[in-house]
């Protein structure tokens, strides 16, 4: 769980830079594995750069499975910011 937290990550573009801005309330850059049964609360994403998420920033062949669920999350609207996998489910908590 991730829980109060602020969260930045920022780049300068500079025409190379499609790989950097990974950002996610869990996992930046997740290259395998498993990623299971998360929530993130009461957190502030101040981003910008590409492949954020809520969760991950880019799954990148990572099994995210069950369910998350997140509650009071600003600056970010996607799950995942890049490669989301169709079995990754998410439950908005309303405050």
């Amino acid at each position: 769980m991730v829980k109060n937290c602020n969260i930045s990550s920022k780049y300068t573009e500079d025409g190379g830079a499609s790989y950097k801005g990974h950002c996610g309330g869990f996992i930046g850059l997740c290259g395998g594995g498993t990623i299971t049964g998360c929530s993130v609360e009461n957190t502030v994403f101040d981003v910008k750069g590409p492949r954020c998420g809520i969760f991950v920033g880019t799954s990148n062949g990572a099994a995210i499975t069950g369910t998350a669920s997140f509650k009071n999350v600003t600056g970010l609207t996607d799950y995942v910011g890049n490669v989301a996998p169709a079995n990754f489910q998410v439950v908005v908590t309303a405050e």
